[in-house]
């Protein structure tokens, strides 16, 4: 809304799409005249309530008293304020000094002419629809309801989307059921039958080989540990015995 500061950035980002692809300024006015909309419904309701209304309660009251029906809250109103006192900074021939200063590119500056519509389109789209919140409305109860329902064909429409998603997440619950579900199901059978085939096959036999290798070397060092005694005479005895096996060795050789 002029002359907040969006609403220059928007003509200056609607100037240059308009440099470049008018079908895309266009939806961009039409996008922002429907912003305006949005904007103006929820400022009124934010700064006051419906004529004999019940009043705007502050939180954290425990009267329940409020404002009066009609009367703006201060602070949004001081925001307001302030935004639209900021929004000079954003026109077209402020932004250039600006730009200059920071040492930046002078931003797309839309055309007196399109400043003028766009602020002509704001100002009449906010008083519509300002006014349209709080007179009775000008189209008939039957149009409004038919407008809502898309006309004669609107139930049809609105419901045929509707069946389809519908038929579609159906349809993918049921393959993610019937397929997925008992492919992960049987991947992992198969998983826990292939875990016990192996221990059965490969496991248990190296486990028993490990165990047999173990007792076999446990028992040769013990074996070796009985010959080590201390006993001078001993050893001289285990060298003769060696030298007898020695010399069998050396004849059987011959």
């Amino acid at each position: 809304l002029p002359p907040l500061s969006l609403w220059a950035t928007k003509d200056g980002i609607l100037a240059g799409l308009g440099e470049h692809d008018t079908a895309l300024y266009s939806l961009g006015t039409a996008a922002a005249a429907l912003a305006t909309v949005y904007g103006v419904k929820t400022a009124r309701l934010v700064l006051t309530s419906p004529p004999g209304g019940p009043p705007v309660v502050r939180q954290g009251t425990e009267s329940g008293g409020g404002l009066p029906p009609g009367r703006a809250i201060p602070a949004p109103g001081l925001l307001s304020g302030a935004a639209a006192v900021l929004g000079v900074l954003t026109l077209p021939w402020t932004a250039e000094r600006l730009s200059h200063v920071i040492g930046v590119s002078a931003p797309a500056v839309p055309a007196p002419a399109e400043g003028a519509v766009s602020a002509a389109l704001a100002v009449v789209t906010a008083g519509v629809v300002w006014w349209w919140g709080w007179s009775p409305p000008l189209v008939p109860a039957r149009i409004r309801s038919g407008l809502r329902r898309w006309g004669v064909f609107g139930t049809p429409l609105a419901r045929l989307p509707v069946r389809a998603v519908a038929a579609l997440a159906t349809a993918l619950a049921t393959f993610d059921d019937r397929v997925l579900d008992r492919g992960v199901h049987a991947m992992a059978r198969a998983g826990t039958r292939s875990a016990r085939v192996l221990e059965r096959a490969v496991e248990r036999p190296l486990n028993g080989g490990v165990e047999t290798l173990s007792a076999l070397v446990g028992g040769l060092g013990r074996a070796a540990r009985r010959a080590q005694t201390g006993l001078l005479h001993q050893y001289y005895a285990q060298a003769v015995v060696a030298l007898l096996v020695l010399a069998l060795l050396l004849l059987v050789v011959r």
